[in-house]
């Protein structure tokens, strides 16, 4: 018998069962300011929000031109393929015009 994902969990609200997993993203909270130490927090908080924002760029390209908005979840093996699949036409979409260039 398979396990299930330890970080998978699940609720019935009226007779609809649902599925899913509590994300704790901590990429971007907010550090807790001490005088003589919030530059320093300022410059971090910075480097982290420039990351996230070319990643959360993916996701929007994949959600609003491709469509992939909904995913069950069916195992962590089978999301993660399927997380690739989706995200590999959006590579190509981001490097559109530079492909373009190199084929000319």
């Amino acid at each position: 018998m398979k396990e299930r994902d330890p970080e998978m969990h699940q609720t019935k609200k009226g007779n609809q069962y649902c599925f899913g997993a509590k994300a704790q993203d901590m990429a971007n909270r907010r550090a807790k300011t001490e005088r003589g130490v919030e530059e320093e927090k300022t410059r971090k908080s910075r480097t982290k929000s420039r990351v996230r924002a070319k990643v959360e760029r993916a996701f929007c390209i994949s959600k609003r031109i491709f469509g992939y908005t909904k995913v069950r979840y069916r195992g962590i093996k089978k999301n993660h393929e399927w997380l690739l699949t989706a995200l590999a036409p959006v590579n190509l979409y981001q490097h559109c015009k530079r492909l373009v260039l190199l084929g000319a």
